[in-house]
């Protein structure tokens, strides 16, 4: 990937970032919402929500910092954390579609719709991820080049050959020296 749709891949993965810590908040926010809304709520999958969201927030610190720091191994962090959330997500349509089978009549009239949107709100989110995290690879990627060329530049710099002049006899030297 050579660019972040219309823009360079640095700016993408800053709008990755920004993208990540406002729906991390957003999300965060919903599933504290949640708690009081519902009676029936499961505490155990509120609770691998909320833990999700804020590791998922602090990945986003991790990538702001990468990305300030130019820093291949906190956008590999990232990355990593990213990878797990995908899973989460996955687990999440998962056990929603798991949790929607087993309704039993009056249930699925009230949160048929609930479900049906909350899957596909998942995929989407699934999908957009998948491309965040190809955009942040590629920019990752090509720091690893810049430093790998500027490490050979700093390795070549120092085995110069020498010129004539610095070859010469320290006599000649100073001669060449004063005629100038």
């Amino acid at each position: 990937m050579k660019s972040c749709l219309c823009c360079s891949l640095l700016t993408g993965c800053k709008l990755v970032a920004a993208y990540q810590i406002v729906s991390a908040t957003l999300a965060l926010c919903l599933v504290v919402v949640s708690l009081f809304r519902d009676e029936h709520v499961r505490y155990v999958k509120i609770g691998v929500k909320a833990t999700v969201l804020v590791l998922v927030f602090l990945a986003a610190l991790a990538l702001v910092w990468g990305l300030r720091k130019k820093s291949p191994c906190l956008l590999l962090v990232w990355l990593i954390f990213e990878g797990v959330g995908v899973v989460f997500l996955i687990c999440d349509v998962i056990f929603n579609i798991y949790g929607a089978a087993t309704f039993d009549d009056e249930e699925r009239v009230t949160h048929d719709g609930y479900w049906i949107t909350t899957v596909i709100i998942d995929w989407l989110n699934i999908l957009f991820c998948v491309l965040c995290m190809e955009a942040v690879r590629s920019y990752r990627t090509l720091l690893l080049e810049e430093e790998s060329q500027r490490s050979l530049g700093a390795k070549y710099q120092y085995q110069v050959a020498p010129t004539s002049d610095e070859t010469a006899e320290p006599e000649k030297q100073i001669k060449l020296d004063t005629q100038l």
